[in-house]
């Protein structure tokens, strides 16, 4: 599924207050779907798997039952 979010956040500092937008668009994919994508690509290997609080020492399973996941391949 192709997915579109607009994040806005408001920063204060030294008694300014500025406004901030931001929009993208991205891909989500179920776990054989991802599976598949990856498979496809004989030129990458999964190296590791992390959520998206990227806490370095919380490496993850893909099927861990959650859907953040932050994906670090290497170029074979």
């Amino acid at each position: 599924r192709t997915e579109a979010v607009r994040s806005r956040m408001k920063v204060t500092e030294r008694g300014q207050t500025r406004g901030y937008e931001t929009s993208w668009t991205f891909r989500t994919y179920d776990l054989d779907q991802l599976r598949r994508l990856l498979s496809s690509e004989p030129r990458l290997d999964l190296c590791a798997t992390y959520g998206f609080d990227h806490d370095p020492d919380g490496e993850r399973d893909l099927d861990d039952g959650r859907d953040d996941h932050v994906l670090v391949l290497r170029r074979r």
